[in-house]
């Protein structure tokens, strides 16, 4: 083989294997056009639709590195902690994903996609390492 065509098959593998290890987005793993975000906390609730926020609380999101919950430890979480506040994100009315802060440094996010199928909908945590994005978050979300 000539040189051109084994560099070129290197490269194109190289690319392969650098875009199958990229994380998949976990607000928005279809690429819609997020135009609303939903806010709850105590028992307020408030729309978001500015889309300088919307985009900036979702870059956020999407930042953080995530790990799939066990069933066991999403419903520990979801039953036994504290829910600072509930973020549910829309594109023209139609839920993309759901993110919760539970205990003020936990964030937890429900996959859309599984949400709207007959499957167990798939929910991810923050790794610990990631705690000040999260404060970032939780900022972000008390300045709304």
């Amino acid at each position: 083989m000539s040189k051109k065509i084994i560099i070129s098959m290197i490269i194109i593998i190289c690319s392969f294997f650098f875009s199958s290890c990229a994380q998949k987005s976990r607000i928005n793993p279809k690429g819609l056009n997020i135009d609303t975000i939903k806010l709850s906390y105590d028992s307020n609730s408030k729309d978001i639709t500015d889309k300088s926020k919307v985009n900036s609380l979702i870059k956020i999101l999407d930042d953080i590195k995530y790990r799939q919950l066990a069933v066991e430890e999403e419903e520990r979480l979801v039953k036994e902690g504290i829910h600072n506040y509930s973020v549910t994100i829309l594109s023209d009315k139609e839920i993309v994903g759901v993110a919760m802060v539970i205990n003020e440094d936990t964030l937890v996010v429900f996959d859309g996609e599984s949400m709207l199928s007959n499957n167990r909908t798939r929910s991810y945590i923050n790794e610990v390492s990631e705690s000040d994005k999260v404060d970032e978050v939780i900022s972000q979300l008390k300045n709304f």
